[in-house]
């Protein structure tokens, strides 16, 4: 029996770490998948006396001797040069320079390690982004491409043994050399070459006529501390939802310290306006060559014309909604079309007191805009707090800040009922355990799950009436799930997200039983069009729950669906034991 105790305990205090851990990843960009695009990390040591690049009979092979194709059929940028060119322009540490190449053309670029120190080993992180590429260019910039080396004949055919390069994938492009003997006096200077293609290496998408005239606009960097560009997959940021004309994202968490929140002194709380930049096109752009098409490119997404809208025509604001209930920055994105489709992107500068200094671009965010004005976005309420999403709205009569104090009152007037009522349950701090209603269980636990089922209750998620899917419940005009809805905002047919189930058991699990409530079971009377259950796969937010975001590997339902799970398992536990 105590055995049995123990394992049970033990099984529930490793799916707590679970939790957390998943909390955390959900929440934290720097501990969820990064993909970072820095293809040629290379020990410089295993290049003295090999070729991990090409064989033989000239075959593109990777260093760890897999064959892949070159990309284009481009030619051995080992071969590109007959001779050491004639002159080279100095770079600063750190500090990107910007300029144009047209076909066949290319410039070379010389670092001095100034800074290294005899005996040390020193890091080469040389990164390029493409600002713009010719309109006629197919490969979206794909046959550019960038090369590092130590000494001017590295360059060259002369010398074959050290091709290090990278060509520019979607706009981004990264070489690091590591681990480099500072004492030799040839290795603190590092050459960085960028080269354009010849016209006939280009897959060329304009027939005769075409501009011959048009560059490439690129911008370089090298630091032997870290890459001044980067690129991640994951894109830090998330749709919380759309209306007609808004939209609502989310970044991840800024920190994991909730004492910040309280102080006010982080970067990101006293400049959020330029500690990430929001940057929103369309996602269906008819230009030939677009920010989009270089979509890993912090300078092409930065300088594009073609951006609709960005940090200085959004709001932005702070918010702590959301699983782990710490700092995020939150975007309110205004004046967009009905049924159109975005992206959005978030990016970090390598110097925040100067975007133009290169920086993070993370992936971009797709989302669509309503077709029908009954739902409007509501934010920052005061009592539901939790609530961020489209609601049943009457756009002609309500702003959506009116519409938020309209719906945050009606819910307050009945959670102030329900907590006149708790004054009469024993479980202050003067009460023994014997006379509480739970050893397990607090007033405010119970105060702070009827708060989230009561607002979810009452303010209902709402989408395009349009839409079939199996899990929206549909309502008509004079249908909804309250009459102040009906009578007061009045809003035409949508389709409801219903609440989760989970919402009504945290009030049985966290109220005393002498309150009476009781939850419907599916399939019963009283479960269909008054809640759903959560799905775990899909991006779909199959029923509302409190500080849920759109996600495409459904992470935040997964996690909010184990919080549950360790509370079941938490009562079980107890029930056993005792």
């Amino acid at each position: 029996m105590k055995f049995s105790c123990f394992l049970s305990i033990l099984s529930l205090a490793l799916l707590c770490d679970l939790v957390q851990a998943l909390d955390y990843a959900f929440d934290d960009p720097s501990l969820l998948e990064r993909r970072e695009y820095a293809n040629n990390d290379i020990d410089y040591k295993t290049l003295e006396n090999q070729n991990p690049y090409y064989d033989d009979d000239d075959n593109y092979n990777d260093n760890k001797n897999n064959e892949v194709a070159v990309p284009f059929a481009l030619g051995p940028p080992s071969r590109s040069l007959t001779a050491v060119p004639a002159s080279t322009t100095d770079i600063t540490e750190v500090v990107p320079v910007r300029y144009v190449l047209k076909a066949g053309e290319y410039h070379v670029y010389k670092l001095n390690a100034s800074n290294a120190v005899s005996g040390t080993k020193i890091n080469y992180y040389a990164t390029g982004n493409l600002c713009g590429v010719p309109s006629w260019d197919g490969s979206k910039g794909g046959a550019m491409r960038i090369q590092l080396a130590t000494n001017l004949t590295d360059l060259t055919i002369n010398n074959r043994s050290q091709p290090l390069y990278d060509y520019f994938d979607r706009g981004f492009s990264n070489i690091t050399i590591n681990n480099m003997d500072s004492s030799a006096s040839a290795n603190s200077t590092a050459y960085l070459m960028v080269m354009a293609p010849k016209l006939e290496q280009i897959n060329i998408t304009q027939g005769a006529g075409l501009n011959t005239n048009e560059t490439w606009t690129y911008e370089l960097a090298i630091s032997t501390q870290s890459p001044v560009h980067r690129y991640f997959d994951n894109p830090n940021l998330y749709l919380v939802d759309t209306d007609f004309a808004n939209a609502l994202l989310v970044s991840g968490n800024l920190t994991t310290d909730k004492n910040i929140s309280v102080s006010g002194n982080a970067p990101f709380m006293t400049n959020a306006s330029t500690y990430y930049s929001i940057h929103v096109f369309h996602s269906n752009s008819s230009q030939a060559v677009s920010a989009i098409d270089l979509d890993r490119s912090y300078c092409a997404v930065q300088t594009s014309s073609r951006v609709l809208l960005d940090t200085l025509n959004a709001q932005v604001s702070h918010t702590t909604r959301g699983a782990g209930g710490f700092e995020k920055l939150q975007y309110f994105l205004s004046g967009l079309n009905k049924s159109t489709s975005y992206v959005a992107y978030l990016s970090e500068p390598f110097n925040r007191s100067n975007t133009a200094q290169g920086g993070a671009l993370f992936g971009g965010v797709n989302f669509t805009s309503k077709a029908e004005t009954n739902c409007q976005i509501v934010y920052d309420l005061d009592l539901c707090s939790d609530v961020a999403f489209a609601v049943p709205g009457n756009a002609s009569v309500y702003s959506a800040k009116k519409l938020s104090t309209a719906y945050d009152d009606y819910a307050r007037d009945l959670y102030n009922a329900f907590n006149t009522s708790m004054q009469v349950i024993q479980c202050g701090d003067d009460v023994d355990d014997a006379d509480r209603y739970s050893i397990l269980r607090t007033c405010d636990d119970c105060r702070e799950s009827y708060r989230q089922w009561l607002c979810a209750t009452t303010i209902p998620r709402c989408t395009d009436s349009t839409i079939d899917k199996s899990f929206l419940f549909y309502r008509d005009a004079n249908s909804s799930r309250t009459d102040f809805i009906n009578n007061v905002i009045q809003p035409g047919p949508y389709n409801e997200v219903l609440p989760c189930i989970d919402l009504c058991y945290g009030i049985l699990q966290d109220c005393p039983s002498s309150f009476g409530f009781v939850c419907p079971r599916q399939g019963l009377p009283g479960f269909d069009g008054a809640y759903y259950l959560k799905e775990g796969s899909g991006s779909d937010v199959t029923c509302n729950y409190p500080g849920v975001v759109y996600t495409p590997n459904s992470g935040a339902r997964v996690t909010a669906a184990l919080m549950w799970i360790s509370m079941a398992m938490a009562l079980f536990t107890f029930m056993f034991i005792f």
